[in-house]
């Protein structure tokens, strides 16, 4: 599953996926991280057991190398 906000870099994401990677079984969702409700919708249909969210570039000053040092970077995983 891949969320993104802008629906042509989901688009361009998704073809260049689909190129490389034919069999690839993936749903593309159009989505602002700030909607709660959209968020909740959509962990409630697919249940994701891990969600990687990459930072925009340009929240991170120091680059990519300082963002990920700084613990910057966010990856949620369902309480267990």
């Amino acid at each position: 599953m891949l969320f993104e906000q802008s629906e042509f870099a989901l688009y361009t994401i998704e073809q260049e996926l689909r190129a490389a990677r034919p069999d690839l079984k993936c749903e593309f969702l159009i989505g602002d991280v700030r909607d709660e409700a959209r968020l909740n919708e959509i962990m409630n249909k697919y249940h994701p057991a891990v969600v990687f969210m990459r930072r925009p570039t340009n929240m991170c000053a120091d680059g990519a190398a300082q963002c990920l040092a700084s613990g910057a970077h966010n990856v949620l995983a369902p309480a267990v």
